[in-house]
């Protein structure tokens, strides 16, 4: 289209005369420095206050209804910006008989898991806090049955480390049957493990589990296993362990642990020997982790 010389000449004076004005030069100057008046909205600056600032949401580079007779500059985010979440973590649960190497069956999947980062969470240190009782009265609690557990709070700390919060995860000293007074910090990982024997009694827990793991071994070598564990490491005798496993363990396994491996998405027979099953759940780990990040 042709502008005649005269009217051309009056919109080059018209736009300079307004860019002189002390108020649109403020407002570039603002602009190319990257400063803001602090007035203004993140995302809005004008070289006059705007009553109102209402975006169309059809179109949110155009103001809605038009702003006439301001002068408005419009920033916005870069669209390349990248904002990293981070997924869930996999939570696995991991229950068996007493002895049945659950804790020997996380290490190896998080072997056969490579760059993710692992935690451990054992059952048995949510025992509840009996240590306003005397150690007669401590030792004479079941501790194979569901109730013996503060299912509360491990729900809780799963909760927090599945929406990425660290937790103080209890400590518990099983010569003296009782908490200490000292926590154990837990930050948050790619892949939880929660085990022990009744992890997948617990309905609550079950609903919190991306896989559900159970671990057989025959009756004879839980028990030698146990045995050997509880005079190392927990300072018990030989007919101390007799005794509790007879009275308490071999029941409490019978009524409780071996029918909740009807919850569990695998059945590993021989533990953390099974090499099928560690690729397998790894697989497993794997596909859900990559379905997370979309």
């Amino acid at each position: 289209m042709y502008v005649g010389g005269h009217l051309w000449g009056r919109m080059k004076g018209r736009a300079a005369r307004r860019a002189e004005r002390p108020e649109i030069r403020a407002t570039r100057s603002q602009e190319v420095s990257g400063e803001r008046p602090p007035q203004m909205s993140p995302y809005i600056h004008a070289s006059r206050p705007v009553e109102t600032e209402r975006i169309c949401p059809q179109a949110p580079h155009k103001y809605w209804p038009p702003l006439t007779g301001r002068s408005v500059v419009v920033s916005f985010p870069l669209m390349n910006d990248k904002v990293e979440i981070t997924p869930p973590a996999v939570i696995i649960g991991i229950a068996g008989g007493t002895g049945s190497g659950k804790t020997t069956v996380a290490l190896r999947v998080q072997e056969a898991a490579p760059g993710r980062t692992v935690q451990i969470i054992h059952h048995d240190s949510y025992y509840h806090d009996n240590s306003h009782m005397s150690l007669k009265d401590r030792a004479k609690i079941n501790y194979d049955h569901p109730n013996a557990f503060d299912t509360d709070l491990i729900v809780e700390h799963l909760k927090m480390l599945k929406g990425g919060q660290a937790v103080d995860v209890p400590v518990y000293d099983y010569s003296i049957h009782s908490r200490l007074p000292e926590t154990r910090r837990v930050e948050p990982a790619d892949i939880i493990f929660v085990e022990g024997i009744l992890v997948l009694e617990s309905e609550a827990l079950r609903d919190l589990m991306d896989i559900r793991l159970y671990v057989g071994v025959d009756a004879d070598e839980r028990f030698i296993r146990r045995l050997k564990r509880d005079i190392r490491d927990r300072g018990r005798s030989v007919e101390s362990v007799i005794d509790q496993y007879m009275k308490v363990v071999r029941p409490m396994h019978q009524q409780f642990v071996n029918p909740s491996k009807k919850y569990a998405h695998l059945i590993i027979p021989q533990g953390g020997f099974n090499q099928v099953a560690i690729d397998l759940i790894a697989a497993k780990i794997l596909a859900i982790t990559h379905s997370r990040h979309g």
